[in-house]
């Protein structure tokens, strides 16, 4: 526990690193908000990038390695895209569909959680 503050205090040592000190409470809350929002991110980015492969594959999208990786790779994000959305979307607007949730939950994060990861990041929001 800090001196008399309310907020619990954790040095890790690192071997190799040093020592970093872990604030508690809305750090924790803070960190869980920044990985939340860098896996937002990191999903955003792989539906970009399969949308780039259908785009430069000219219609031979479905025989591309590649194209196929990353409709693995999404097909979690796409699946929650086709419960949220209602039945009259077809299934080859999912993957926008998809791509529109997360950029909202990442907007929602930043809006919301902006004063936490901002506390967490010692003022840096990025």
């Amino acid at each position: 526990m800090g001196a008399g503050t309310g907020v619990d205090v954790d040095v890790v040592v690192c071997p190799g690193v040093g020592v970093g000190v872990g604030v508690g409470r809305a750090g924790g809350l803070g960190a869980a908000l920044i990985v939340l929002k860098g896996l937002v991110e990191f999903g955003g980015m792989l539906l970009l990038g399969r949308f780039a492969v259908h785009l430069l594959s000219f219609g031979r999208h479905e025989a591309n390695p590649i194209y196929r990786l990353f409709c693995w790779l999404t097909a979690p994000l796409v699946r929650v895209a086709r419960w949220v959305a209602p039945k009259m979307v077809e299934d080859r607007h999912l993957p926008l569909v998809a791509f529109l949730l997360l950029f909202w939950i990442w907007v929602a994060i930043i809006l919301f959680g902006g004063p936490l990861i901002l506390q967490s990041r010692g003022g840096v929001l990025g």
